[in-house]
């Protein structure tokens, strides 16, 4: 349990660590548990950060961080500006020289060891991936002549290939997926590179060729493609009143409150509208169905359900993990696992940020 925490702190909140397509396995639990065995394959070594928490709490650093940039000095000219270190500053400094005078003589506890997401040969993958995917983007801003449907088409299939060495049909899946998202993300920063417009829409066009040359190249590699888990499409469906009423009236749907209810019905990715959100609180014994309406585009958001709440306090994360708690126990099954693993996020911001 120990070491899957110290996962999730540094999958969650690490504060220099940049793991590429990092959001991928935030949000899939299949992807998380894929890094986290990967992960444990690591060598443990000192680490900094955990024999940093023997002396602060995560909340305490936090307000340490903020106080010491509170504290960089306004620039003025014809005099120098000196700003004497913060107390937290000064206590880091000796706390890191302390730190690494005992890593030099070997004799950092065991219990300051940890394995690392960085030193993953999936890390290490995913990072020439991201490298060569920035390269591709910049590529028409650095070459005057270029043969835009061999190059991308050539991107394409190192792309690919680069992403099946790593053996995660499902991440290679999304990533591919992430690539095509992002195109008209990419178009717009030849904004910032060119301080000329119509050097700018030029690096557009052209990229848009080459582009649409490497997606043709990726569609036609996806649709080859057959999954051992099949994708997840949320597929809206309109909420069946009569369904809702007899579960009620046979006692398998308790008394929930709109938020509770609002947060089931988006578990179970129904469709709640303005429409007909008043006649379903009335089937099941409700009242006000804007309420409901807000409380589910509110949760409807994978987003929002797994977010911390503000303002972010123990009492506020205790009362949304007890909701989650609640509207578990009447979910289906077939919903159950994804709301369970939203729920383990929830807990392990408890577990970091309050103990």
């Amino acid at each position: 349990m120990k070491k899957e925490r110290q996962f999730l702190h540094d999958l969650h909140r690490g504060r220099v660590l940049i793991v590429p397509f990092i959001e991928l396995f935030q949000n899939d639990k299949e992807l998380r548990n894929e890094l986290f065995r990967r992960y444990l394959k690591t060598d443990t070594k000192p680490d900094f950060s955990l024999y940093l928490n023997n002396y602060y709490s995560n909340k305490e650093l936090d307000k340490g961080f903020e106080d010491s940039n509170k504290n960089i000095p306004v620039k003025n000219f014809g005099m120098a500006s000196f700003v004497p270190q913060t107390d937290f500053e000064i206590s880091l400094k000796e706390i890191e020289s302390e730190f690494y005078t005992l890593c030099a003589k070997k004799e950092i506890p065991e219990e300051f060891h940890k394995h690392s997401i960085s030193r993953t040969h999936l890390f290490e993958k995913l990072k020439k991936i991201d490298e060569r995917i920035m390269d591709f983007n910049l590529y028409v801003t650095k070459e005057k002549d270029y043969n835009a449907k061999g190059y991308a088409e050539a991107f394409a299939k190192h792309l690919i290939h680069a992403l099946e060495s790593i053996d995660i049909p499902l991440l290679t899946k999304l990533v591919l997926e992430d690539f095509i998202k992002k195109e008209e993300f990419n178009q717009n920063r030849f904004d910032v590179l060119f301080s000329q417009t119509y050097a700018a829409d030029t690096a557009k066009v052209n990229y848009r060729e080459i582009v649409m040359f490497a997606i043709n190249a990726i569609n036609d590699y996806l649709k080859s493609l057959s999954y051992e888990k099949q994708e997840i499409t949320p597929l809206i469906q309109a909420v069946s009143v009569q369904e809702l009423k007899n579960k009620s009236e046979s006692n398998s749907l308790p008394v929930l409150s709109l938020q509770e209810f609002g947060l089931k019905l988006a578990f179970e990715e129904r469709q709640v509208t303005r429409e007909n959100c008043d006649k379903i609180v009335q089937e099941i014994g409700l009242n006000s169905g804007g309420k409901l309406y807000q409380w589910y585009n509110e949760y409807a958001s994978r987003t929002n359900r797994k977010g911390k709440p503000n303002p972010y306090t123990l009492t506020k994360l205790n009362n949304k993990i007890k909701t989650f708690e609640k509207v578990i126990d009447f979910l289906d099954e077939d919903y159950k696992a994804k709301a369970i693993d939203e729920l383990n996020i929830l807990q392990s911001f408890k577990e970091l940020d309050f103990h």
